[in-house]
């Protein structure tokens, strides 16, 4: 009995997770709050002028991801704050948004940073997750979207803490779709197919609406687990379901994906 109340206590020391800070109490260090104007209360966020045009833009920055994870097997915590417009002028729909991303150890100290990622449209940031890379590796996965000139693609872009900096270690797919464009149109894509031709111009002549699961596999023994990417929907009104395993490449320190499904992310 005294062996078995042992263990547990051993075993919940090694999965015992760190008192962290949260949406709701808004407890943020130094090391961060000096990074940002004026908190207002009412918006839960602290008030700053676009970095990139601040006579046009000012941003309301508020945390979007508080969470402890692995970063190098030892528990951090992750956090993101995410700047979306704050004034009535919001941008336009290739106007990113922006998030700031922090990692510290339970004592609040930083350990990396990486301050204005560009991700999301309309000015708003995309969405924040944490996931698990690796058996004792965590990262940010970053959501980033864009539409125009008849295309519009969504992808998450992978991003993790290492020797002291926030690397990115990918983009993925999400979902992609051509359909705007002028030769998916039926009526006219030999017309303007042949136009392209005529004047050298080289494009993918597929017309897509795809949509990509993303699944990361974590029974591998290297450092990053490899990632599953499925494939739905349709390419030339033909139904598609391929799959694809990417493997982290440890010379690159990239998961690279394949360029049929890439769509020039």
């Amino acid at each position: 009995m005294k062996n078995a109340l042992i263990s547990c206590m051993l075993a919940g020391m090694l999965i015992a997770r760190p008192e962290i800070a949260t949406a709701d109490n808004l407890a943020l260090p130094d090391a961060i709050t000096q990074h940002y104007g004026k908190f207002i209360l009412e918006e839960s966020g602290w008030l700053q002028a676009d970095p990139i045009d601040p006579d046009r833009l000012t941003r309301i920055f508020s945390i979007c991801l508080d969470r402890p994870g692995l970063a190098n097997g030892k528990f951090v915590r992750f956090l993101a704050m995410c700047g979306n417009p704050f004034t009535k002028e919001s941008g336009s729909h290739v106007d990113t948004g922006l998030v700031d991303l922090y990692v510290l150890d339970v004592s609040g100290a930083l350990l990396a940073m990486e301050k204005g990622f560009a991700a999301g449209s309309w000015g708003v940031a995309g969405k924040v997750a944490l996931f698990q890379i690796g058996q004792t590796a965590h990262a940010f996965l970053i959501d980033g979207d864009y539409a125009g000139m008849g295309e519009s693609r969504t992808w998450q872009t992978i991003v993790a803490p290492t020797g002291g900096k926030l690397v990115e270690l990918g983009t993925l797919p999400t979902s992609y779709s051509s359909l705007g464009l002028s030769f998916c149109d039926p009526d006219i894509r030999e017309e303007v197919l042949a136009d392209y031709r005529e004047n050298g111009i080289t494009v993918d002549e597929n017309c897509y609406d795809v949509q990509y699961e993303i699944q990361f596999r974590k029974i591998d023994a290297s450092s990053y687990f490899s990632i599953n990417i499925s494939e739905s929907g349709q390419i030339n009104g033909m139904s598609t379901n391929r799959s694809f395993d990417i493997p982290f490449d440890e010379q690159t320190k990239q998961y690279v994906v394949p360029a049929e499904i890439a769509h020039d992310m």
